[in-house]
């Protein structure tokens, strides 16, 4: 191993594309050879990854978001989601939120930090701010001194109580056991998600609760939670995670200049409504975002018949429901019409056939988006003819729209030549034709 190779021969900005990529790729071959060594030196290790995340910063920065992901598809190794989770520990470094002590890492926590297993080429591009995994990011470092600002309360951990439970340790758990677990302080803050693509409409994330049991097969969130939860995508409740609203730092001036900056879409790894979902889960959630009126809190579920049992909502709970096919239609509109929220609204994310309302003035707000691959599904873009009718509709009633960067189909038809514009989503999207008659009317679709 050429060590001279592994020091920068300068700031990495100064270095020209070639050599910055030369750079990467060497400390990547230096952290394959020292990760299968048994006794390998830890720091270095570190020292790689964070190297590795700095340079692939700066390589994003230069290139832009698409040209950067061809970019190294082709010119590294490691594929985009294990670049992303170092680029995520070069950030947390670079802020000294994550205060790491290298001399007490394990050779296992190494190797899970490192050289976890490539996902398929086709899975889709995630964070770990996304993953709530470790510790979460904290909000912009940058001061603010514009308009209010809510600093951080403190807290202490507690290291006798487990960090994530299972759903089936809290239901063997005594009812003193879960009081004490709701109480657990945390030192966690919201997940940024400023430069991330996937959540286009919230500025944060937050999952005090994580796992769901739909088994949607374009679902980003299971394939994250196979990689890097211990417990995979089986519901879990991390509640130190309720003390993030307090935790995260809040600036009335950056609010004022981005809307999403408020908004927190709260649960991204879970559907905090499942049926399966303890009440008193959500109860402990919907406690903090009560306590955290600085923030707009937004909810998903596919589930939505659940939300009558804990109606009305705080003011800043943005109400919602994921209808990405007509079968969910019907269920979102006999929901919504006794839900009482400050906004109630509909992701049609992915949009996977064209859908008919008959009470879209039951909402405030509509997302409308296709869907990026998952390793089960392909990406999907909507043709116009689907969304642009259901746009109409929405404006004509009232609603507010949002349209995400990944709904658009591009048309590329020519004189004399079919049009290319796909009449039916890909098959692998139509996962609600396997399920039976009483799924659609008592479980997913309800």
């Amino acid at each position: 191993m050429d060590d001279n190779a592994l020091v920068p021969a300068g700031n990495l900005k100064a270095m020209s594309n070639s050599a910055l990529t030369a750079y990467i790729n060497a400390r990547h071959g230096a952290l394959c050879a020292r990760s299968a060594v048994v006794m390998t030196n830890l720091r270095l290790c570190q020292e790689d990854v964070l190297e590795i995340g700095r340079g692939c910063l700066e390589m994003q920065e230069r290139l832009g978001h698409g040209s950067w992901l061809d970019y190294l598809k082709e010119n590294f190794a490691f594929d985009r989601t294990t670049a992303w989770r170092w680029m995520q520990k070069a950030k947390e470094h670079a802020a000294n939120l994550e205060n790491v002590a290298v001399q007490h890492l394990t050779a296992d926590s190494v190797d899970r930090l490192t050289i976890a297993a490539p996902e398929p080429e086709e899975a889709e591009e995630s964070s770990e701010d996304e993953i709530g995994a470790g510790q979460p990011l904290a909000d912009d470092p940058e001061a603010d001194s514009a308009g209010e600002q809510y600093e951080p309360a403190p807290a202490e951990a507690s290291p006798d109580v487990p960090t994530a439970i299972t759903l089936e340790a809290w239901n063997a758990l005594s009812k003193a056991a879960r009081k004490k677990l709701l109480a657990t302080p945390g030192t966690g803050r919201f997940n940024d998600q400023k430069d991330k693509d996937n959540i286009e409409w919230a500025g944060w994330s937050w999952n005090p609760v994580t796992g769901c049991l739909h088994d949607c097969p374009y679902c980003y969130a299971r394939d994250i939670a196979e990689e890097l939860y211990p417990q995979k995508f089986a519901p879990a409740f991390w509640p130190g995670r309720l003390a993030d609203p307090a935790n995260t730092s809040f600036s009335s001036g950056k609010a004022a200049a981005a809307s999403a900056y408020k908004n927190v879409f709260t649960c991204s790894m879970a559907d905090l409504f499942g049926r399966w979902v303890p009440a008193e889960w959500i109860a402990a959630v919907l406690d903090a975002v009560k306590a955290a009126p600085q923030w707009n809190f937004l909810f998903l579920t596919k589930f939505p018949r659940r939300y009558a049992e804990f109606s009305p909502f705080p003011d800043n709970a943005w109400i919602g429901t994921t209808v990405d096919c007509q079968a969910r239609v019907k269920n979102a509109e006999a929901a919504f019409a006794s839900v009482q929220a400050s906004v109630k609204w509909l992701s049609v994310e992915p949009m996977i056939e064209p859908l008919e309302f008959t009470r879209l003035n039951l909402f405030n707000w509509i997302v409308l988006g296709g869907a990026s691959a998952s390793t089960q599904t392909p990406e999907w873009r909507v043709p116009w003819e689907w969304w642009s009718p259901l746009k109409q509709t929405a404006l004509r009633n009232g609603l507010q729209v949002y349209e995400k960067t990944n709904l658009y189909y591009r048309e590329r038809s020519f004189p004399g030549v079919p049009r290319d514009v796909p009449e039916k989503a890909p098959e692998a999207l139509h996962y609600l034709k396997r399920k039976t008659k009483d799924d659609l009317l008592h479980g997913e679709a309800s």
